[in-house]
C-alpha cells in the first residue's frame, strides 16, 4: 500500500521510477523478482556513414566502432531515418555530425533455454531456470512499519508543514525494522511553490525524507562530534571543558579568539559555565561542540563522518574536504550540526545505532537473503566503554536534559534543532531580481520582453524558516538488545517538541511488539 511506497516504489505504475535517491526495492530487486538478468548496460552507439554502392568508401579509421558499440551504418545521401532499435533516443543534430550516444544493450542468453526447450517444459536447464528463487526478504518488520506509520501521520496531518520521517534499526545486525517517510502518495502535502530561477521542487510525497531528505541535524550531531573526540583523544577528551558565558542581549555562548563573531546557544538557555562533555551534551551547548570540533581538527571529525557518510562540507573537485572544512567559520559550526553539515533520518539512525551497539557500526541493510548488496563487515568507530559514556549521556539528556519531562519510555537520546533558511528570488510586482556586474540589484520586466543584459545573474535572498525537529537514541537504554531510532519533523520548531513524543510511542511499540526485550 501507500504507507510503503517510498520503501517498495510500485512496480505496476511505476510512479517515480527514474528519480535519484530512491529505494524502491522493487525496482533495485527486479531482476531477482523476475528471475533472470538481461545485464543491460549502456553502449556507445555510432552512426557511421557508408558509401553509396558503386563507389568508393573513404578511410575513416577514427569513425570505426569498437567491439563495445552498436553500430548503424547509413548510405550517404540517404534522408530516412534507420529503423534499427535504439534509434530512437538519437538527435537530428547527434546523427547530423556523427557524434557518439548511447543506447540499451540488453542480454537474453540466460532465457534461451526457455525457447530452446519450449516442448519440453520438464527439461533441467529450464527447470533450472523456472525454479530459482525470487522472493526479496526483508527486515522489515510490518507490525512496527504500520503502526510507526500512524503515529508519524496523526503527528503531522494537522500540522502546518506536513513533512516527517522515522527511522528504526535493530543496532547488532544494523537490519532496518522501520523507515517511514510522510507524506506518501494520497495523504495532504505541504504548498511548495517553485521560484524563477530554481529548479522546480519534487512533489512533497514524492521525497523519500527516510534516505534521501539531506538536512542540517543540529544538535544531534553533536553525538558525532563526540564520537569523533573520544576516538581521537582515546577517552581523554571525556573530561575537557570549554566556556560557555553570558554574552549580552539574554544570550549565552562563546565568542571563540580568531573569529568575529559569538556561538550562541538557544535563546533562554543559561550560561552553562565550564561543562564537561556529559553536561555539555545534557544541556545541548552549541558553545562546547564548537570548541571541541575546533579542538579536534577537520581530519578527526571525517575519520567519523565519512564511514558514516555523513557530509559536513560542501565537495569540491580541486579541493580536499579538510580544507573546505577548515575555512571560515565551517569546522566552528559544524561541531555543533550547522552550517554545512547534512545528514539524512537513516543515517543519524545509523550514528545511534553505533552507540547502541558498543561503537561497531553496521553497514545498514534491508534485504536479508542473498540478494543483499550491502554485505560489508562491520566497522569500529569507537570503544565500547566510549559508547557506554554516550548512551549514560544520553539518558540524562532524557532525565533531566533537554527532553526531560516528556518520555514516558526508558529511553536514551539527543534532541536536535536546525536552524534552516530558504532561498527566494527577489521579486517586484512579479518582476524578477538580477545583480549587475557592480552588484546592485535591478528588475526585469520579462512579460514586456526585456532582455537579459550581459553579466546580469539572477538575485536571491535568505529567509529564516521554523526549524527541524530531530530526536535520535535508543530504547530501552539499559537493555541489552535496544532499538535505535531517528526521527525528523521537517520545520516543526524544537526536537523536544516535535520529534521526542513521536519517539516515545514508536519506542513504545516496539517493546510491546516484543521487538526489545
Amino acid at each position: 500500500g501507500a504507507r510503503l511506497f517510498h520503501l517498495l516504489g510500485d512496480l505496476n505504475t511505476r510512479q517515480n521510477w527514474g528519480a535519484p535517491a530512491t529505494l524502491y526495492v522493487e525496482r533495485e530487486s527486479f531482476s531477482w523478482l523476475r528471475g533472470f538478468h538481461d545485464r543491460s548496460e549502456r553502449v556507445p552507439l555510432r552512426i557511421v556513414a557508408a558509401a553509396p554502392a558503386g563507389k568508393e568508401e573513404s578511410e575513416e579509421a577514427e569513425d570505426v566502432p569498437g567491439p563495445e558499440s552498436i553500430v548503424i551504418v547509413r548510405q550517404k545521401g540517404e534522408d530516412e531515418a534507420p529503423t534499427e532499435a535504439g534509434l530512437d533516443a538519437l538527435t537530428e543534430e547527434a546523427e547530423a555530425d556523427r557524434r557518439q550516444t548511447t543506447v540499451i544493450r540488453r542480454d537474453y542468453r540466460e532465457i534461451l533455454p526457455l525457447l530452446k526447450h519450449r516442448r519440453n517444459p520438464d527439461h533441467p536447464a529450464v527447470r533450472a531456470l523456472l525454479d530459482r528463487e525470487r522472493d526479496v526478504r526483508l527486515s522489515i518488520d510490518i507490525r512496527l512499519q504500520l503502526r510507526a506509520s500512524e503515529i508519524l501521520a496523526e503527528r503531522l496531518r494537522n500540522a502546518a508543514v506536513k513533512r516527517g520521517a522515522v527511522v528504526v534499526i535493530d543496532p547488532p545486525t544494523g537490519d532496518l525494522l522501520a523507515a517511514v517517510s510522510y507524506p506518501w502518495p494520497g495523504e495532504p502535502i505541504t504548498p511548495n511553490p517553485a521560484q524563477p530561477g530554481l529548479p522546480i521542487p519534487p512533489r512533497d510525497d514524492l521525497v523519500d525524507r527516510a534516505f534521501a531528505a539531506l538536512r542540517p541535524p543540529g544538535s544531534t550531531f553533536k553525538i558525532v562530534t563526540a564520537m569523533a573526540a573520544l576516538r581521537a583523544s582515546e577517552g581523554e577528551l571525556e573530561s575537557q571543558r570549554f566556556s560557555c558565558q553570558p554574552q549580552g542581549n539574554g544570550r549565552v555562548g562563546r565568542l571563540i579568539p580568531g573569529f568575529r563573531r559569538a556561538v550562541l546557544d538557544a535563546s533562554g538557555d543559561a550560561a552553562h559555565g565550564l561543562p564537561d562533555m556529559e553536561e555539555a551534551i545534557i544541556r545541548s551547548c552549541n558553545a562546547y561542540f564548537a570548541q571541541l570540533g575546533l579542538r579536534i581538527g577537520p581530519q578527526k571529525l571525517l575519520d567519523v563522518t565519512d564511514p558514516l557518510g555523513i557530509r559536513v562540507a560542501v565537495r569540491e573537485a580541486t579541493r580536499r574536504p579538510t580544507d573546505v572544512l577548515a575555512e571560515g567559520e565551517n569546522l566552528l559550526q559544524a561541531g555543533y550540526g550547522q552550517g554545512q553539515v547534512v545528514a539524512t533520518p537513516f543515517q543519524m539512525a545509523r550514528v545511534a545505532a553505533t552507540v547502541a551497539n558498543g561503537g561497531l557500526m553496521e553497514p545498514g541493510r534491508w534485504i536479508i537473503d542473498d540478494s543483499n548488496p550491502r554485505t560489508a563487515p562491520g566497522v569500529r568507530l569507537i570503544r565500547p566503554a566510549m559508547a557506554r559514556f554516550l548512551v549514560r549521556s544520553m539518558r540524562g539528556v532524557v532525565t533531566r536534559g533537554t527532553a526531560s519531562n516528556i518520555a514516558t519510555s526508558p529511553l536514551a537520546g539527543k534532541t536536535g534543532t536546525a536552524q534552516v533558511k530558504r532561498r527566494l528570488r527577489y521579486l517586484e510586482k512579479n518582476r524578477p531580481g538580477f545583480r549587475d556586474p557592480q552588484g546592485r540589484l535591478r528588475y526585469l520586466d520579462w512579460k514586456r520582453g526585456d532582455p537579459i543584459p550581459a553579466g546580469w545573474r539572477p538575485a536571491f535572498y535568505e529567509e529564516d524558516q521554523v526549524a527541524h525537529g530531530w530526536f535520535i537514541g535508543l530504547a530501552p537504554f539499559d537493555s541489552p538488545r535496544p532499538i535505535a531510532f531517528s526521527v525528523l519533523v521537517e520545520n516543526g520548531g524544537s526536537g523536544r517538541g516535535a520529534a521526542v513524543p513521536i519517539a516515545n510511542l514508536v519506542a513504545s511499540e516496539a517493546q510491546r511488539l516484543g521487538l526489545t526485550p
